[in-house]
């Protein structure tokens, strides 16, 4: 409990108000979000996290804890052009395949494999920063192109309407 005695100082920092205590709690949740990640884009991806079991390839009776980290966002052509992903000139014939179709772009999942779910989860914890400042250093532009061709490639079939 904080203290006026000046000899007895608190050994934490004291929050003064529930306004400010609001506001530090905010920006530590801003800080710690990470159901959403930027890259160094500008565009933002969803973070799902998927866990199961699996077997264990040193125990025939164990399991391990597998969590992957996935990865997925959708971009229209529009974002596509403003991040420079495509350009009009040279893509206009693709372009004009797309239209206004949002296309889904997904990364290839990180996998954390654990012994228990605590010791995965805090795996996936302590790697969660990395892959934060990673996206934010990378220029996915390149990546994020080859993913919408094959997209393109996969649902298009030789440019009919997709079925």
């Amino acid at each position: 409990m904080y203290n006026m005695d000046i000899e007895a100082r608190p050994k934490i920092p004291v929050i003064a108000s529930q306004l400010s205590a609001h506001n530090i709690t905010q920006q530590w949740l801003k800080e710690n979000d990470y159901s959403v990640l930027l890259d160094g884009d500008g565009s933002s991806w969803d973070v799902e996290v998927h866990a199961k079991e699996v077997p264990s390839p040193l125990n025939p009776h164990g399991l391990l804890w597998e969590l992957s980290l996935i990865l997925k966002m959708d971009l229209t052509v529009d974002e596509m052009l403003r991040i420079g992903v495509f350009n009009q000139e040279n893509d206009s014939r693709l372009l004009a395949m797309l239209e206004e179709e949002k296309i889904p772009l997904l990364i290839r999942p990180k996998t954390f494999q654990g012994d228990t779910d605590e010791d995965a989860r805090r795996k996936l914890t302590n790697a969660l920063p990395k892959v934060r400042a990673d996206l934010v250093r990378s220029n996915l532009l390149k990546i994020k192109r080859n993913l919408a061709c094959r997209w393109i490639d996969e649902s298009r079939c030789f440019a009919f309407e997709r079925v």
